[in-house]
């Protein structure tokens, strides 16, 4: 389970604001993705990135299923503009036979 928390409390989304991922929280966001898609940290320099994750969350019973692609540019002198386009699905399990299911992997 992922939480993220704010003092001693989980943070829920409502909480966020779209400024609360500045270009220094950006970056570290971002390894996350590279890491759990299982991408080679020799490719993390290329100019673009796609990966993919599956995750199943066993407390709520949903499946997750995220495509990303992460573009690097380099604008001018050690300046780069980065961006990350992110499309998820979420499924609720149900209660078909196991070979039924949908599998995801953890």
């Amino acid at each position: 389970m992922i939480q993220l928390l704010n003092g001693d409390s989980v943070a829920t989304p409502e909480q966020f604001v779209l400024e609360s991922v500045d270009a220094e929280i950006f970056p570290l966001l971002l390894v996350w993705l590279l890491e759990w898609a299982g991408i080679s940290e020799d490719t993390w320099s290329n100019n673009r990135i796609s990966g993919h994750i599956q995750a199943e969350d066993l407390d709520q019973k949903r499946l997750y299923d995220l495509n990303f692609t992460l573009d690097h540019k380099h604008v001018h002198e050690g300046l780069y503009q980065r961006s990350v386009d992110l499309q998820y699905r979420r499924e609720i399990q149900t209660n078909a036979p196991p070979d039924k299911k949908p599998h995801f992997r953890p």
